[in-house]
């Protein structure tokens, strides 16, 4: 981020979509909207990390330093038709069976579970695959993950409308606004099943949720890194865009 002006104004959080992986600091969008628009900011996006992680991180600064921002804006990277690497909602159901000591369903060797590893093991293993992956990535992503039970989905959900509620609440206590966005994987945008997963965090957020595919839909794959699917610089400056038309909050708010 740009060197924060004292307190910083706004916070935003999320994982390493919103970190910025792949890119140059000046190149995430979070760094693209703060210049541009001239506020003081600071970036606790955290890649790898969940809903419920993402949250106790914020409060780590809120009491550990004394921030104060008027706003917090998160970004949820989600898909509700499949389980995928970095989708927040696995993040978060994995975090809460961790928490009450459950067992993962199929922990033992589950179809899932099964796919992905072995999924993983050719990605290590061969350049034939590394490099159809890097050349088709989107496609194959479109093709080859494994839907989602509707079991898991439930529960994964559940576990979200847990964190965003901590996280509501931690604005009531200090103060803040917040502003939860969604950034849907590229396989979620060229399927269409975007809608789905808006609709379904719709209801478990305790905010209005502020859809990104809008502007990544016409063509996905311009606005993903074929490799690892994270946002190119074009994503991230579209999104940037996106955030600069938005009206900016009143004096009144946060």
């Amino acid at each position: 981020m740009p060197a924060p002006r004292g307190q910083p104004e706004i916070v935003f959080l999320g994982d390493s979509f919103t970190f910025g992986t792949g890119l140059a600091d000046e190149e995430t969008f979070a760094w693209l909207y703060c210049e541009a628009a001239a506020r003081s900011c600071a970036n606790l996006a955290e890649p790898g990390s969940g809903t419920a992680r993402q949250v106790e991180r914020l409060r780590e600064f809120l009491d550990g330093r004394g921030w104060r921002p008027r706003e917090v804006k998160l970004f949820v990277f989600a898909m509700t038709a499949s389980f995928s690497a970095g989708n927040d909602l696995q993040d978060n159901y994995l975090a809460g069976r961790a928490r009450s000591a459950q067992p993962s369903p199929g922990a033992g060797g589950g179809w899932l579970e099964r796919v992905l590893a072995l999924r993983g093991w050719l990605e290590r293993r061969s350049n034939l695959v590394r490099l159809a992956k890097y050349h088709w990535g989107p496609l194959l992503r479109s093709a080859l993950v494994p839907a989602l039970d509707d079991a898991r989905r439930s529960e994964a959900l559940e576990r979200t409308r847990e964190a965003l509620g901590g996280l509501a609440q931690l604005g009531r206590s200090y103060g803040f606004a917040l502003s939860l966005y969604l950034i849907n994987p590229v396989q979620d945008v060229r399927r269409g099943t975007h809608r789905d997963t808006q609709d379904a965090l719709s209801a478990v957020s305790p905010v209005a949720l502020r859809p990104t595919a809008q502007v990544l839909q016409h063509d996905p794959a311009r606005y993903y890194f074929p490799l690892d699917g994270h946002l190119n610089p074009r994503g991230a400056r579209a999104i940037a865009d996106l955030l600069l038309a938005e009206p900016r909050l009143g004096p009144g708010l946060g």
